[in-house]
């Protein structure tokens, strides 16, 4: 995967098999929540496994792998990636340089794309983003949420306008909703 590191999902879902052995828990009732890179994570965690039994969703990226690969492009051209991004970014230019682009080999991209295996998700879906998030474009909500219906799959989407990458100024509203949406599916 070009965005995040395999082991983000694998100590995620680590995650979720210990909180299933915590004897006040109830291993059938447990849901997942990602932001921004978080929501890459819970992509790839819902295409992997059914365990998850409700999943939000909030300003992820969760492009396919040509959407992704142009928003790093796009950034990479102006100049905004820094930090740790600066290392995810090497690796992506090292992964084009080995295995060339979704366009020269569709075979390897498809592979390691978890929209390509939406099919596979059982679990009920809330995407909420920000109409005005400049961190993670909001078409790639938008385009997520399409591949999610055109599967049949339970999905809810919700955009706060005016609002930016962390739902502000409605970040109240965003966490009560995704409360209650848990409550639908968890209690």
């Amino acid at each position: 995967q070009i965005y995040t590191s395999p082991d983000y999902a694998t100590d995620s879902m680590n995650a979720a098999a210990s909180i299933k052995k915590y004897k006040d828990a109830d291993a059938s009732r447990i849901g997942v929540w990602g932001h921004s890179m978080g929501g890459n994570i819970t992509l790839h965690e819902l295409v992997i496994t059914g365990q998850f039994k409700a999943a939000v969703v909030a300003g992820g990226v969760v492009g396919d792998e040509t959407e992704i690969l142009d928003w790093w492009d796009k950034r990479a051209k102006a100049r905004s990636i820094t930090g740790n991004d600066m290392n995810t970014r090497n690796r992506v230019s090292r992964l084009i340089e080995q295995f060339g682009t979704p366009k020269s080999n569709p075979d390897y991209w498809n592979s390691i794309d978890p929209t390509k295996y939406i099919s596979d998700i059982t679990t009920p879906l809330l995407i909420q983003f920000g109409s005005l998030d400049t961190a993670v474009p909001p078409t790639m909500q938008v385009s997520f949420r399409d591949r999610l219906k055109n599967a049949g799959k339970s999905v809810e989407f919700t955009e706060y306008p005016g609002a930016d990458h962390n739902l502000a100024p409605d970040s109240y509203a965003a966490l009560s909703e995704a409360v209650k949406f848990f409550d639908l599916y968890l209690k």
